[in-house]
């Protein structure tokens, strides 16, 4: 693995710089999606590469990334609720709750123009025109700390199956996952990191869902949405299918979960002791 990391984190910035300019022109939820992807590869080689680590702006970069959960969530539920509804009950859910995503679309753009937002843009480019690191050690890296959590974290996963068990594990693999992409990010031809990467994102897609699917049953739950909907007719009938074909949804994601094992090159095999 090779790549230099101001290199990597100016690509990141401004791909998040990007994303925020299209939120702001015209709010869509892949622009947020992928200012969020950005972000966690930013935090990811914070976390793993010893000369990037800075706990100041790892945190800010947290801070900024939580103020868009909501909106990200509201964004699947869309999604969802029209995957599992028939369209004209999906049309009455969205108008009885279309004032929920619409508040947190807002506050995902105020906080995007803030002073405080541009304040630490530019603290962090002025932190990376001063970072002097090279990733010639982050395969040692990964093998030796990244691959182990995940390993680790889907043994523990498989043997408790528990959400919490299986949320960590979740975790676990997006952080290998965004550090197994750096040489890529940064132009560099990596084969094993590409193997690496696309064993990562089957059981990442999958886990993923299955997480969005409890952040889902947990918005239906919710006083505002119960509240939205019974003021429309058969919105709790609207709510208990929409349950329904979640808890489904959840059962058969997680079911497909146990069976995914992740995939590692024999080199990192070897480095994360799973040989």
């Amino acid at each position: 693995m090779t790549g230099n990391a101001p290199s990597f984190l100016l690509l990141c910035t401004q791909a998040v710089l990007a994303h925020r300019q299209q939120i702001l022109a015209t709010y869509e939820p892949h622009d947020l999606h992928q200012f969020r992807v950005h972000i966690r590869r930013i935090r990811a080689l914070m976390k793993y590469v010893p000369a990037c680590q800075d706990r100041l702006f790892r945190q800010a970069w947290k801070e900024y990334f939580t103020v868009t959960n909501a909106a990200r969530d509201w964004d699947e539920f869309d999604v969802a609720a029209k995957s599992l509804l028939s369209h004209e009950h999906w049309m009455t859910i969205q108008l009885a709750l279309r004032q929920h995503p619409a508040r947190e679309h807002e506050k995902v753009r105020t906080m995007l123009d803030s002073p405080g937002w541009h304040q630490h843009i530019r603290n962090w480019q002025s932190f990376i025109s001063n970072l002097c690191a090279d990733l010639q050690d982050s395969e040692t890296q990964l093998g030796t700390r990244v691959v182990t959590e995940a390993v680790l974290a889907q043994t523990r996963a498989l043997t408790e199956d528990t959400p919490v068990a299986w949320h960590r594990f979740r975790i676990a693999i997006k952080n290998l996952r965004y550090v197994a992409a750096i040489p890529r990010q940064a132009g560099h031809s990596a084969a094993t990191s590409t193997s690496l990467i696309e064993s990562c994102e089957r059981i990442q897609d999958v886990l993923g869902d299955w997480h969005d699917c409890t952040i889902q049953l947990d918005l239906i739950r919710s006083t505002a949405v119960q509240a939205g909907l019974a003021r429309v007719c058969q919105g709790q009938e609207i709510a208990d299918l929409l349950v329904a074909g979640l808890k489904d949804r959840q059962l058969l994601l997680l079911e497909q979960a146990r069976h995914l094992r992740l995939e590692l090159p024999a080199n990192y095999s070897a480095l994360a002791g799973t040989a």
